[in-house]
């Protein structure tokens, strides 16, 4: 039996040289598509956790619970409030000025409902300029 490799006649012994060299290289090619593919979903994790993370322990993250633990409206519609989590937003400083954007989930005893806030840093002080309920 004749072998061909890219239709040029080849012997038994070149044709499977070659079909091993091509094996070698498709699990190389697999191997480093898979380290890639791996490599850049735990890149997305580490960096979505990484960022909760650091929000979560920005002094606008706790000022934002603080007013959410002492807004009458909100105890109103959730009772007792049982847990803050982040859910999103973004946090932004420079030179001592910032300003920050955050949606929190509140959970509560009688409702859960995620409240979202805007806050200002000025002369190193956080405000709340914005405070919305959403149910």
């Amino acid at each position: 039996m004749q072998h061909y490799i890219k239709g040029i006649p080849v012997s038994k012994e070149v044709y499977d040289e070659y079909q091993l060299k091509q094996k070698k290289k498709k699990r190389t090619i697999l191997l480093v598509v898979s380290i890639f593919i791996i490599g850049t979903i735990g890149l997305f994790i580490a960096s979505f956790i990484g960022g909760k993370y650091l929000i979560k322990k920005s002094d606008a993250y706790h000022i934002a619970e603080e007013v959410i633990q002492k807004n009458k409206e909100i105890k109103e519609i959730t009772g007792d409030i049982e847990d803050i989590d982040f859910s999103s937003g973004s946090i932004h400083t420079s030179n001592g000025d910032g300003e920050a954007s955050l949606y929190l989930d509140v959970e509560g005893e009688k409702k859960d409902v995620t409240v979202y806030l805007y806050l200002s840093k000025e002369n190193g002080e956080w405000v709340t300029h914005d405070i919305e309920i959403e149910e």
